[in-house]
């Protein structure tokens, strides 16, 4: 069973922003990787970029799994990761601002 919301596995068992609640156990949301606990966006983390522990080079930024120069005009930099803030669920509207309780993003507003 699946809840995103409230207590997991327990009454004192809350999940972290990054996860979610799946049967009982907070796991990385769909779209995330767990890199050795954390769970990340591969696809936008400089440190992660299209893999685990595979970090850009200094200076370089991560978008769509790959490191490039800077960030395509129609992201943001959220710490060396390129993310379209309008509609991503761990950066809406604004960098480091994960929608709670499983929500989406859309139009820069976390939605649940």
């Amino acid at each position: 069973m699946q809840s995103t919301c409230g207590a997991c596995g327990s009454c004192f068992t809350k999940c972290p922003p990054t996860t979610q609640c799946w049967e009982g156990q907070c796991a990385c949301r769909p779209g995330t990787t767990d890199c050795s606990g954390a769970c990340v966006d591969t696809s936008a983390n400089a440190q992660h970029c299209g893999g685990c522990g595979q970090a850009c080079p200094p200076g370089k930024v991560c978008f769509g799994g790959a490191c490039l120069d800077t960030c395509p005009a129609w992201t943001d930099d959220c710490s060396g990761g390129c993310v379209e803030t309008e509609n991503h669920k761990l950066h809406c509207g604004v960098c480091g601002n994960p929608c709670p309780c499983g929500g989406k993003c859309w139009g820069g507003l976390c939605h649940v």
